[in-house]
């Protein structure tokens, strides 16, 4: 016949023939652990190149990886195989929807729901995927349009959008006051550009209601029309072709079904909702000729490999939990057949027919493999089909694998982290082609060294006496540097948290908030007590309880205003979420008034003296050179022979004995700047909180003990300011490191620094 071996041998008559020495003898079987799914899949990998240049016969089509269902593992595989250099061939379907190319999309259909942010428009205008060239935006568009639009609180809404531009126009007018012309051309640039994008976004994602086929009408002609905005081809990124395919197929089906049967008008996030459902199908297949197979199970009918491994040997994934539910049991339906009762067969494969498929389609090696923990770090359990095949006389015994050296390293980043790993044992050697390296490895490992082991501390923890520039440090403790009580406390409290935000000027960048954090909360419910007792301050009266009840009303009217303004003013969403909380909000500030009432009448205020009073300028006394103070008091009481000085707290109370300890300056140094700007002996000072302590306590000067934390605040001062002179940023927090930090990504805090000695 024509496809015989003879014949076949007939029709390449020219072609040159590898005969193959046949394999002998059975399959070896070998057990491994792995941390978790994602160490299972590297280590497969890694086995698989290995082995491949070390035989040369084979071919990375001689391998197989097996699952009982390979669609979760697929995402994970395909990176992890893309980053081994190994062809991969995946006998499943992917979703379109957790393709790169597909997610993009999305990214674009859901920014009306998102509220236009302007991080996802920043996103979406860098993705690879889009064409710039289509909007005129330039490379650099994103980078200031970020960049201003966080100064300008432009965080999200289409009225940002629209302001956007301006915005960067008139940042381009700042710049040429200043002689920059290049960098005012290129504002003005990102300006034009931002304009096209906001009128695009508005035309493409605005407008009335549509039909699902109207809809992917205007979609398809807007990504792949003759200006569509999605790229024709992304240089490493193979599979656009396959996806764009598949996409215009899920909107072609749309258009079909709405022009055959007709469909009601449907709104942007409805008909997103409908194309994402069909995009989450699993029915893209990318796949790779001669690659590695990854395969579930129940395909291996009929193959051989020389390899083959089999991952996700632990009990809820193989076996799979046992289903409820069926008719007939296993044993039920041995007996009916025979009886002679012509049954259907299964409507899936038991474990044991899985089993006996995966474990006998290898020639030479079959490896199995098992997680000892999942994604959110609880051990699992191995399958007792991993613990019987590893017990048989065999298989080699299960043992985890060791961590990777330099010299069998199958990766890049294997090769980096395992050279990395190696520097405090003195490795000076790094990969190729990673030209920071050089820098890191000369720079960072000897750093790196001597922070982990226990000699004594020295710059590299902090202590920068004799090697800070002097210029430096004379802008921060010069007699013209102004010291707020925040100031004060972050060098008291965490040193290294001081160097950051005022030696070095860092601060993180300000991103917009999914919903109000407690700080924006915070000033919201400050400006509302501002904004209830400024009537009272105006007519030199006191919060009192005869002037109580105005003072509540004007809360409850105004203090409305300020709430519902405040997601625009602090650029936050979940607005509705925010406005929902205001009448619970109104009743803890009512509470809050109605005690600073009683608290009011019980020491004598005769009336308000100061909201959100300014200290700026006040100098210590007895403190040489000047120490000058800045801030503001949230709210200032006048009494015969006293002042009261009043700091509203909207968060968890603070401790008496933190002030005392001197970790807490605030009220002592308000109280200091109100005695230096009024001239009054006695000074009251105390918090207010919407949410009030158990034990609440005031500082009151007419008491001795609270006198002397008054007066000793300006030895913290002074002490503080010649630390700071002295390079003294030492990283040894005073306080256990809050989850809010600022500079938690970047702090070097360890517990060898914490238990180092100072030289």
């Amino acid at each position: 016949g024509r496809w015989s071996g003879d014949g076949l041998v007939a029709h390449s008559a020219v072609a040159a023939r590898e005969f193959l020495a046949p394999r002998t003898g059975t399959a070896t079987v070998s057990a491994r652990t792995a941390f978790d799914n994602e160490a299972q899949l590297r280590e497969i990998a890694r086995a698989i190149k290995q082995t491949l240049a070390e035989d040369s016969s084979l071919r990375p089509s001689d391998f197989a990886v097996v699952f009982r269902q390979a669609a979760p593992h697929l995402t994970l595989a395909r990176r992890v195989f893309a980053e081994y250099d190994l062809p991969f061939d995946p006998a499943a379907g992917e979703r379109l929807a957790s393709r790169p190319f597909g997610a993009w999309v999305l990214q674009l259909l859901r920014l009306p729901q998102h509220d236009w942010r302007l991080t996802r428009i920043g996103a979406l205008l860098r993705s690879a995927f889009l064409d710039r060239s289509r909007w005129g935006v330039p490379n650099d568009t994103v980078d200031h349009a970020l960049r201003v639009g966080r100064g300008r609180g432009l965080f999200a809404g289409m009225e940002a959008l629209r302001r956007l531009p301006r915005a960067l126009s008139t940042a381009a007018d700042d710049a040429e006051e200043r002689d920059n012309e290049g960098y005012a051309a290129r504002l003005r640039a990102a300006s034009d550009a931002m304009e096209r994008v906001g009128e695009g976004l508005d035309a493409l994602l605005g407008g009335d209601a549509r039909t699902a086929g109207a809809w992917a009408a205007a979609l398809d002609e807007a990504l792949f029309g003759a200006d569509g905005l999605a790229r024709v081809s992304v240089e490493g990124y193979e599979s656009l072709d396959v996806e764009t395919s598949a996409l215009r197929a899920d909107l072609d089906a749309l258009r079909h079904i709405d022009e055959a049967l007709g469909g009601p008008t449907i709104r942007l996030d409805e008909f997103t909702d409908e194309i994402e459902a069909r995009m989450q199908r699993p029915g893209t297949l990318l796949r790779e000729a001669g690659g590695v197979l990854l395969a579930p199970m129940h395909t291996l009918h009929g193959l051989r490999f020389a390899h083959v491994f089999v991952g996700g040997l632990a009990e809820g994934e193989f076996p799979a939990p046992r289903r409820s539910g069926g008719f007939l049991d296993r044993r039920s339906r041995e007996v009916l057949e025979a009886g002679g009762l012509d049954l259907p067969p299964e409507a899936r494969a038991t474990e044991d027919e899985l089993w006996a498929t995966a474990s006998s389609r290898a020639g030479t090696s079959l490896l199995l493999w098992r997680p000892r923990f999942d994604e959110g770090g609880r051990p699992r359990a191995p399958s007792w089909y991993w613990h019987e095949a590893a017990s048989t006389p065999s298989a080699e015994q299960p043992h985890e694998v060791a961590a990777t050296t330099p010299e069998v390293a199958a990766s890049l980043r294997e090769l980096a982290v395992s050279l990395s790993s190696r520097w405090r044992d003195g490795e000076q050697r790094r990969p190729r082609g990673l030209d920071a390296w050089p820098l890191v490895v000369r720079a960072a490992a000897p750093v790196e060294q001597r922070r982990r082991s226990f000699a004594a501390a020295g710059a590299h923890e902090g202590d920068l006496a004799g090697i800070a520039a002097p210029s430096a440090l004379e802008r921060l403790t010069a007699e013209s540097a102004r010291w707020s009580a925040s100031r004060l406390e972050s060098y008291r409290t965490c040193a290294f948290q001081f160097f950051g935000r005022y030696a070095l000027r860092l601060s993180e960048v300000e991103e917009e908030h999914v919903e109000a954090d407690a700080a924006v909360r915070g000033s919201v419910v400050h400006d509302i007590l501002e904004e209830a007792l400024r009537p009272l301050y105006e007519a030199g009266r006191a919060l009192l309880p005869e002037t109580l009840d105005a003072a509540i009303a004007r809360m409850r009217e105004r203090g409305g205003e300020l709430w519902d303004a405040a997601p625009a003013k602090w650029s936050f969403g979940r607005a509705a979420l925010w406005r929902y909380q205001w009448d619970e909000t109104a009743d803890e500030i009512e509470r809050l008034l109605r005690r600073e009432a009683q608290e009011n009448a019980s020491f004598g205020v005769e009336r308000i003296a100061g909201l959100e009073a300014p200290i700026d300028g006040t100098a210590m006394p007895g403190v040489e050179p000047s120490f000058e103070l800045r801030g503001n008091i949230d709210r200032v009481d006048e009494g015969p022979g006293f002042i009261q000085i009043v700091d509203y707290k909207t968060g968890r109370d603070i401790r008496r004995k933190d002030v005392e300890e001197g970790r807490r300056i605030q009220l002592q140094l308000y109280a200091i700047a109100a005695r230096e700007q009024r001239g009054a002996e006695r000074l009251v000072a105390r918090y207010a909180y919407l949410r009030p302590p158990r034990s609440p306590w005031s500082i009151d000067t007419a008491n001795p003990e609270d006198a002397a934390l008054v007066d000793e605040v300006a030895g913290h001062a002074e002490v503080a300011r010649a630390s700071v002179a002295g390079g003294d940023f030492r990283v040894d927090p005073q306080v256990p490191c809050p989850s809010y930090c600022d500079f938690r990504l970047v702090c070097r805090v360890n517990q060898f620094t914490r238990s180092k000695r100072w030289s």
